[in-house]
């Protein structure tokens, strides 16, 4: 399958204005996709608008990051809230970057949904269903982006929001098909090596392995590599020079 687009996404505008210089930077280079935190689990007004303008500079597709109200938690804390207050939670933050983006003569594509929000979402109809509802009262064009054959996806579809089927470079997966829980010892990677055979695996042969022993059928358009994981610039880096040199383009399908 060489000589086809690949697309790689990176959570951006993760980091403290005080550690802004070298982490933001040291993603960039190597990603076609971002997913800019809203500033609702990490990120502060600075680091958000100078990750946007390295997006904006470098042609990087750029989507939103919305999670819940937790910056305690690094918006991994799990919530039961209210299906129209989820709603205006997730539209505040995706109008912002919206336009904030348009302000600089950027697009925003996508939105992203982060931590707990993402994989409660994945199972869950009516999280799935307010998040797609908030996209389109703001803009019908916003792609979705999630789980790949999750419920998110079912929902997007049903409601005709474009979506962009996601896995994961450098995390685990489970028998289930969910990722392994952050908790457990082996839930990330870090060898480069093993995140780039991991990839190649899903993008070469469509299977990932889970733990355990087996492999599940996995169809992705998007391929994402955590922004606070701390290996994340060497995995990205890596898998950059090595599926160029296979003859894969770094770039949105």
């Amino acid at each position: 399958m060489a000589g086809q687009n690949i697309d790689i996404n990176c959570d951006i505008g993760e980091s403290s204005s005080e550690h802004m210089a070298g982490r933001e930077g040291d993603l960039m280079p190597w990603v076609s996709s971002c997913n800019i935190s809203c500033g609702f689990h990490a990120g502060d007004p600075w680091v958000i608008e100078r990750a946007l303008d390295m997006a904006i500079r470098r042609g990087i597709r750029i989507g939103a990051h919305p999670s819940y109200m937790d910056r305690a938690g690094f918006g991994r804390q799990e919530m039961d809230m209210d299906p129209d207050q989820l709603r205006s939670v997730i539209k505040y933050q995706v109008a912002m970057m919206k336009a904030l983006t348009e302000s600089k003569g950027g697009k925003l594509t996508y939105v992203k949904p982060h931590g707990a929000l993402y994989n409660q979402a994945s199972r869950d109809e009516e999280i799935s269903e307010a998040i797609v509802a908030s996209l389109i009262e703001i803009d019908s064009s916003l792609a979705l982006m999630g789980m790949a054959g999750s419920v998110t996806e079912h929902v997007a579809k049903e409601f005709g929001v474009p979506f962009i089927k996601e896995a994961f470079i450098d995390r685990t997966y489970e028998a289930d098909g969910y990722l392994t829980p952050r908790g457990k010892d082996n839930a990330l990677i870090e060898d480069p090596e093993v995140a780039l055979s991991q990839l190649r695996s899903m993008v070469d042969k469509g299977v990932v392995p889970v733990n355990g022993g087996g492999e599940l059928t996995i169809q992705a358009e998007s391929f994402c590599v955590h922004g606070d994981n701390e290996a994340a610039p060497k995995i990205l880096r890596y898998i950059h020079e090595q599926m160029s040199g296979l003859g894969y383009e770094i770039k949105p399908v």
